[in-house]
């Protein structure tokens, strides 16, 4: 029925995580310990996917899909670029924009300033133009100026 009512609405249907994916989000939901993000995009065979499905449809607990997009972040950049992109100009994905903006110094330095471009330009440009102002890179700080 749910599948039937969602196809009608438009919307897909709830995610249901496999077997590996559970495992990952049980780690990640550890309030102490968690594995590296080496290690934990190690634990399914599709972890751009799976990790992105936990940002996704995962609220609890708050730090669950916070990690997962670090990991992300930090081990897969170039292949979720339109994520990040919706991340930071989203006003409804703000945490997500958040830690974006915090981690951009550590970004390819193109897609850093591409980002932190879209965000100074979007409804989250008050965040973005607090995070970016103490930037550790001069960049991506002048970049507030202009």
């Amino acid at each position: 029925m749910w599948i039937i009512l969602s196809l009608a609405l438009g919307s897909p249907p709830p995610w249901t995580p496999s077997p590996d994916e559970a495992a990952l989000l049980q780690v990640l939901s550890l309030r102490d310990g968690t594995p590296s993000c080496g290690e934990l995009v190690s634990m399914v065979p599709d972890p751009t996917t799976s990790l992105l499905h936990i940002v996704d449809n995962v609220t609890m607990p708050p730090w669950a899909p916070m990690r997962a997009a670090i990991c992300l972040i930090d081990k897969k950049e170039a292949e979720i670029e339109p994520q990040l992109r919706e991340w930071v100009t989203q006003p409804q994905k703000l945490g997500l924009a958040k830690l974006v903006l915090r981690r951009a110094h550590t970004l390819n330095p193109t897609r850093a300033k591409t980002l932190s471009e879209l965000s100074l330009t979007s409804e989250n440009r008050d965040t973005a133009r607090q995070i970016l102002s103490v930037s550790p890179d001069p960049i991506l700080r002048q970049l507030v100026k202009q």
